[in-house]
């Protein structure tokens, strides 16, 4: 039984120890922590709508931006030169801009021709012209001109030039479109002219001529 006593002491000593408190061993209560709070979700943020294109707007665009342009054409003038019939033809071209509503360019104009009295007569002229739409295929504008004209004699290497100044106006018809927003076409076109060259030189008349805008 003696043999026994020691064992005893030393499970009882075990079974106390393990029940003691840290307040048994002399060492501050320990803290018991707090719950966390839970973390919050960060917001989503609603998707923003996107308003549809304005396709109004975007052809209203279209139609007042320019593009590149030019144009040819070829025609016959009958005109009056110091009050001579004079018959000719007309050769013009030019390049410059334009929108679905109007047209500038500047122009090179070329006339070679005969008077009914066998003088011929050519003249090279620069300027600028316009173009107005006022239907889908017709076309009203004015012209501003500055150029030599020259006579020769039917027989003799003789030959008379002046320099002169002119306007004119003319009408358009469109008689095929094509291209981007058929700004392109094949066109007729009325014209009526007048210059006054120094000297006392009048040059006047109608030309009908047929185009090429592109």
């Amino acid at each position: 039984m003696k043999r026994l006593y020691p064992l005893l002491f030393f499970f009882g000593t075990t079974a106390n120890a393990q029940q003691a408190t840290p307040e048994d061993m002399g060492l501050p209560p320990a803290q018991e922590q707090a719950p966390s709070a839970p973390v919050a979700a960060a917001p989503v943020a609603a998707p923003v709508a996107v308003p549809p294109p304005d396709k109004e707007a975007q052809e209203e665009e279209k139609a007042h931006r320019h593009s590149a342009s030019a144009k040819l054409g070829v025609g016959y003038e009958y005109a009056r030169l110091w009050g001579v019939p004079l018959n000719a033809g007309r050769l013009r071209t030019g390049v410059g801009a334009q929108n679905d509503f109007s047209g500038h360019y500047m122009m090179v104009s070329i006339l070679v021709g005969e008077t009914e009295n066998g003088r011929r007569v050519w003249d090279a002229r620069l300027g600028y012209a316009n173009d107005f739409a006022v239907l889908s295929v017709l076309r009203l504008g004015i012209e501003l001109e500055l150029g030599y004209l020259v006579l020769h004699r039917a027989t003799l290497d003789s030959r008379q030039w002046a320099m002169g100044v002119g306007a004119g106006a003319h009408v358009v018809f469109d008689a095929i479109q094509f291209g981007e927003r058929n700004r392109s076409a094949l066109y007729i076109e009325g014209r009526f002219e007048g210059h006054v060259h120094f000297g006392g030189g009048v040059l006047w008349g109608p030309t009908i001529s047929l185009g090429l805008r592109f």
